[in-house]
């Protein structure tokens, strides 16, 4: 838990410091560092997706619950997916038997 803390505040500080610092400025001054202020914006943007992504790789080793609930939402997707194949092959049986019937009568 304290190494999740530590992840999280060190890739959301500079996001925060930013939007403070954001708060103060003029619009001048905006205008004439445009490419420093969008580039803070973008490493900003970027260390919020870090912060994502390491929270699934700290998570999954270290709680067992977390890869137990994992685990289970995978398979469950899984076999909807099988069925939802076995369905739409079974519909595509169905209809090529119908064109076939049909083709027959002619």
């Amino acid at each position: 838990m304290v190494l999740l803390v530590s992840v999280y505040i060190i890739t959301q500080l500079p996001t925060a410091t930013y939007a403070i610092y954001r708060l103060f400025l003029e619009e001048q001054e905006m205008r004439t560092c445009g490419s420093i202020y969008r580039f803070l914006t973008s490493t900003a943007d970027t260390l919020t997706i870090v912060n994502s992504s390491v929270n699934f790789l700290i998570y999954y080793p270290s709680a067992a619950t977390f890869r137990k609930s994992l685990h289970q939402v995978f398979r469950q997707l899984s076999q909807k997916s099988l069925l939802s194949r076995k369905s739409s092959n079974t519909s595509k049986t169905s209809y090529t038997s119908v064109n076939r019937t049909s083709l027959s009568l002619c």
